[in-house]
């Protein structure tokens, strides 16, 4: 899809540039499509951050697995890594973001008693 989409945009790189960019990108979405589908989860189903988490991971699993049934397409182990390496930098922050809020929360009521 790549290729095609940049021949449409008269786009012409060297193929080694294309190739590493086609890699590299393949690999981002990777990442970035589990990190989504966390903040999706934990968003839109009220899941507990650990639960999302699971659910998530399941998600890659179970992708990987389908995959290797389906004669076009791979199973890959690094394929899989690169999903759960998404959906835990998504836990990370969503964790460092709710831990941030909760001190924010208890440091309000004294910043009120100062005045």
């Amino acid at each position: 899809m790549l290729h095609h989409g940049l021949r449409t945009l008269a786009i012409n790189l060297p193929p080694p540039t294309e190739r590493w960019l086609n890699i590299n990108l393949r690999l981002a979405a990777h990442a970035a499509e589990y990190f989504v589908l966390f903040f999706v989860l934990v968003v839109c189903s009220r899941l507990s951050a650990t639960g999302a988490l699971g659910v998530t991971l399941l998600a890659a699993i179970a992708d990987e697995i389908h995959q290797f049934f389906v004669p076009s397409r791979t199973c890959s182990p690094t394929d899989l890594e690169l999903d759960l390496a998404g959906a835990l930098a998504a836990y990370l922050l969503y964790s460092l973001w709710r831990r941030w809020r909760r001190i924010q929360r208890r440091q309000q009521p004294l910043a009120r008693r100062a005045r």
